[in-house]
């Protein structure tokens, strides 16, 4: 028993399979290949959205109860685990990794083969490279003075790697190739290539 609500106007390549329970909204683009699992939400309407699009790519596997808003674009190969949510302006080269629980908080750039593993929170605004790994439960933060209208941006370059449990405070560059050990507080930009502990 499927029970999805698709929209007639969202766009739907060849050889998508969609699940049980989905909901897909007008403005959505599901290019060829693409597995939506069971409970998704793809292209919750947001007034904050940049586009009106969300175009999620060739060859994606959106698992289960995975939430994705309007005003996004993912390249090729996109998979996320279950439970992800991204929000609006989210903006994807090809085959990113967002894993289970994990939280995408809009605005935010992504280069190509990135992998973000489960229970990640990513901030508004942050821009990440190519090839970069944030493993379980790192954070970033962009307020650095709670709660107030101030924004300042983590930047992660290519190639970086953050370990488990790190918190990435506001402002912070982590520069080409750089490392951060688990368990760290980044309060200083690190620079390319140097191993944080």
């Amino acid at each position: 028993m499927m029970l999805s609500n698709i929209s007639p106007n969202a766009e739907i390549g060849k050889n998508v399979k969609i699940g049980d329970y989905v909901k897909v909204h007008d403005h959505v683009v599901i290019k060829d290949n693409t597995v939506i699992g069971d409970f998704c939400h793809i292209g919750v309407p947001s007034k904050n959205a940049n586009e009106k699009k969300l175009i999620i790519g060739e060859n994606s596997n959106i698992r289960s109860h995975t939430v994705i808003y309007q005003g996004s674009s993912f390249i090729d190969k996109l998979e996320t685990g279950h439970h992800a949510l991204i929000r609006e302006n989210v903006h994807a080269g090809k085959n990113l990794r967002v894993g289970s629980f994990s939280e995408l908080e809009g605005n935010i750039k992504i280069g190509n083969f990135t992998r973000i593993h489960s229970k990640v929170a990513i901030s508004p605004e942050c821009e990440i490279g190519d090839l970069v790994y944030l493993f379980p439960r790192v954070q970033t933060s962009n307020d650095p003075l709670p709660p107030s209208n101030i924004g300042e941006p983590v930047i992660i370059d290519s190639l970086a790697v953050v370990s488990i449990n790190s918190l990435l405070m506001p402002g912070v560059h982590l520069g080409l190739g750089s490392f951060v050990s688990g368990n760290s507080v980044v309060k200083n930009n690190v620079n390319t290539g140097v191993c944080v502990a």
